[in-house]
């Protein structure tokens, strides 16, 4: 009987997180939708690689909304994508303005659970700031991604890695460098996924050597 009123449990469960998205979308105001169509767009030309299209899209959403935390980390990476990093940081940055109560995104897609998404804003700015050669920057903001994220698999520690070796720190930037390389020969070895292969160990190898071979 127990066991019946888990099962029970677990589908109305599963079916309120079905029907949420979709009452929630239904209570968007006419200007909340048309919000959502250029970002949604944005999003599209961004998967296919049009990364100047995505950016012309989440313009005209900024136009109609400029409160979103989520529209600003994803202008900052469309420009990071274009090189243009300084831009990527200046989004960023202002991505961590605003709460995630102040999102249309979240509540038309009917998150119910709160996101952490400054550790995406502070990515971007981490990698931008390395490309910029501005290390103690990116040093500060994977400290912060390393801080606040549970994920296991992130490459934090191999981006801190490079930081401390643009420092100069090179021992600082073996540790990072050796962390990453045991994270990657984990994963490979639990057969997860294709998120890292061989290549990225052949990549950490080259840094660890550049950074050894300092004296």
């Amino acid at each position: 009987m127990f066991a019946t009123k888990i099962r029970i449990f677990i589908v109305i469960f599963l079916l309120l997180l079905w029907l949420i998205p979709y009452a929630m979308q239904h209570s968007l105001s006419q200007s909340d939708k048309e919000y959502m169509e250029h970002f949604d767009k944005g999003y599209s030309c961004y998967q296919n690689g049009d990364y100047r299209c995505s950016l012309s899209e989440y313009n005209s959403a900024l136009k109609i909304y400029n409160m979103d935390k989520e529209l600003y980390i994803r202008i900052a990476t469309a420009y990071e994508k274009l090189e243009m990093y300084s831009n990527a940081i200046e989004y960023a940055k202002k991505a961590l303005k605003y709460p995630d109560s102040k999102s249309i995104y979240k509540r038309a897609n009917g998150f119910m659970f709160p996101l952490h998404t400054d550790v995406s804003a502070y990515y971007t700015i981490g990698t931008s700031s390395l490309q910029l050669e501005k290390y103690t920057d990116a040093l500060n903001a994977f400290n912060y991604v390393l801080k606040h994220t549970s994920f296991k698999y992130t490459d934090a520690h191999f981006y801190l890695g490079q930081a401390y070796f643009g420092l100069g720190e090179t021992k600082k930037a073996l540790e990072e460098f050796m962390e990453h390389k045991a994270t990657v020969e984990a994963y490979i070895s639990e057969d997860i996924g294709s998120y890292y292969t061989l290549d990225d160990i052949d990549t950490v190898n080259q840094w660890i050597n550049m950074a050894a071979a300092v004296k």
